[in-house]
């Protein structure tokens, strides 16, 4: 909906789209066709509407004066009336002189847009919405509040993806359907929840919805089985707030999408940047609700599992706190490990020690709970040691550090490159090398990442 889209072909709508209204009312008392369209199906109207300015009164006088109807409700090619565009571009004036003469704002276009879905997929707020619903209430006409899209979306299921907290507020106080469901079986609420750090929107459609006495079927689940509560523990930047939230408002920490997956078994997939994993288990206990630690998804995976595959130390302590059987524990395999953390040749020396480090805590850590670490479970891990490359570091450490200290805190973070990559593979060969004896692995050849070359660290 952009001005390039218009084809003018008329002198009428050359001087109506660069604003030459002393051309344009003199082609119209001369006899111009205003409802003529152009190649792109452009009427007049649509011109005004498209072309930022306020002329739309003057015209309708013109017209009136001359006794010419006005088709206020003709569509272009895409299905997109002169109303359509006046509001895709923020044209208050025109879109209210429209409205007053009667423009539908039920007409929807090619996508399925009524007048609704085009004010909240601008995605911003400056009071369109609001006048919108003042000038209709005054007209009046009716407005199809829960008109859907040829996705089957609504003006709030719009309004709840672009993360409006104004728009969804005036949506829902005006009757729009706070359950109702897209193609996908997606509801408004999981529109919201899909959004990073929205958590106060949230907050606020539980808040209208409670104010007007709506229902909102918090648990509801979409095509794939997830509820908002999936979703919002489905990225690592999820917002701790909105899980609180959720939990809160009687969200089901124990239900499954269609891989099986519960809730848990998202916040033991990935690393979450905040507090979400701490978040969802306090939450769930200060509710009251059971937490099903040892549900096993469609692979047979529990929550622990996921949490060990993706070096998760916070979430096997809570998991270990929240009663999961150490005994129904199968320790993951290479497979699941490499799916789980992946690995890029270029990872960062940093990244690569993370990882290093928290595989030897989270093995500390479920011996400690009760789980024996065997030499298979060993063995795995090495096999990972040898993927990230830290088994192909040269054997003799003087060629890695030759210092007569270990390294600092300062080393690894030294803004000289040699100096950090020193430091980091002298801590590499003494932690692997450590790990291997106290398994008594002393063949290391069968855990070699077989295509990397030998990293030799000269002396500094």
């Amino acid at each position: 909906m952009q001005n390039t889209e218009v084809r003018v072909i008329t002198t009428l709508q050359m001087a109506l789209f660069f604003g030459d209204w002393e051309e344009a009312e003199q082609q119209l008392r001369m006899g111009a066709d205003a409802n003529l369209p152009n190649s792109e199906g452009m009427t007049s109207l649509h011109v005004i509407g498209l072309a930022v300015h306020e002329w739309a009164d003057t015209f309708f006088r013109i017209m009136a004066e001359l006794h010419r109807r006005v088709k206020v409700n003709i569509p272009n090619k895409k299905g997109r009336t002169p109303l359509h565009l006046a509001l895709a571009n923020d044209n208050r004036k025109v879109a209210e002189a429209l409205l007053r003469r009667h423009a539908d704002p039920n007409f929807a276009d090619h996508d399925g847009y009524t007048a609704l879905h085009v004010i909240c997929k601008r995605d911003k707020d400056q009071g369109l919405l609001k006048e919108f619903f003042k000038i209709v209430k005054e007209i009046p006409t009716s407005v199809r509040i829960n008109a859907r899209d040829k996705k089957g979306n609504t003006p709030l299921h719009l309004a709840a993806a672009g993360g409006s907290l104004i728009l969804v507020e005036l949506l829902l106080k005006n009757q729009a359907d706070p359950n109702s469901r897209n193609k996908e079986g997606s509801t408004p609420l999981h529109l919201i929840c899909k959004r990073r750090v929205n958590g106060g929107l949230v907050n606020q459609f539980f808040k209208v919805a409670l104010d007007m006495d709506l229902e909102v079927r918090i648990n509801a689940q979409d095509k794939r089985g997830n509820s908002p509560l999936h979703l919002a523990l489905a990225d690592r930047c999820c917002n701790e707030y909105m899980v609180r939230v959720l939990l809160t408002k009687d969200a089901d920490p124990n239900v499954a999408n269609e891989q099986g997956q519960t809730p848990l078994h998202l916040v033991c997939s990935r690393y979450h940047k905040d507090n979400t994993a701490y978040e969802f288990f306090n939450s769930c206990k200060f509710e009251k609700k059971p937490l099903e630690v040892d549900a096993k998804d469609k692979k047979g995976r529990t929550p622990l599992q996921l949490a060990v595959a993706n070096l998760l130390m916070e979430e096997v302590n809570l998991l270990s706190n929240y009663g999961a059987d150490p005994s129904k524990f199968v320790f993951p395999s290479e497979h699941d490990f490499r799916q789980a953390l992946g690995y890029r040749e270029d990872d960062d020396l940093s990244i690569k020690g993370d990882r290093v480090s928290r595989a030897l805590q989270v093995l500390e850590i479920l011996e400690e709970r009760g789980y024996k670490v065997d030499r298979g479970d060993a063995m795995t891990i090495g096999k990972l040691f040898g993927v990230w490359g830290f088994l192909e570091i040269e054997e003799d450490p003087a060629n890695v550090w030759c210092k007569d200290t270990e390294p600092t805190y300062s080393d690894f973070h030294s803004s000289d490159e040699s100096i950090k990559k020193a430091a980091y593979m002298r801590w590499f060969y003494t932690t692997t090398r450590e790990f291997f004896q106290k398994w008594r692995i002393h063949n290391l050849e069968p855990l070699r990442k077989k295509t990397i070359k030998k990293l030799y660290i000269h002396c500094l």
